[in-house]
């Protein structure tokens, strides 16, 4: 009995210890993976800043005119603005800020 008891002892041990070792790598690899989401939706959520303070300081703008001022801006690394993320972040500040961005043809 207390060979079979040292056995599960130490058992349950090297469980504890494999269990706490990948624990310790699991939260170390969200630690890192949330500091990373935060400088996203720091990142986004300055883009959405900057697409309504675009839309407010213009007053009345198109999308062309708006991508060709992205494209004029460090945030856009030099690729254009896409008609679809345009929409989304559009939904987004809507949601967000309660602030309706009207769409006039």
């Amino acid at each position: 009995m207390a060979v079979a008891t040292d056995a599960m002892i130490c058992t349950i041990t090297h469980y504890d210890y494999i269990i706490l070792t990948y624990a310790s790598i699991i939260h170390t690899f969200f630690v890192s993976l949330q500091q990373k989401y935060e400088i996203m939706a720091k990142n986004l959520l300055n883009k959405y800043v900057w697409l309504v303070e675009t839309i407010y300081k213009a007053k009345k703008i198109s999308f062309e005119e708006i991508n060709q001022l992205w494209l004029d801006n460090d945030m856009s690394e030099g690729k254009p603005l896409a008609l679809r993320t345009f929409h989304k972040w559009r939904v987004a500040i809507e949601e967000m800020f309660v602030v309706v961005l009207i769409m006039i043809k």
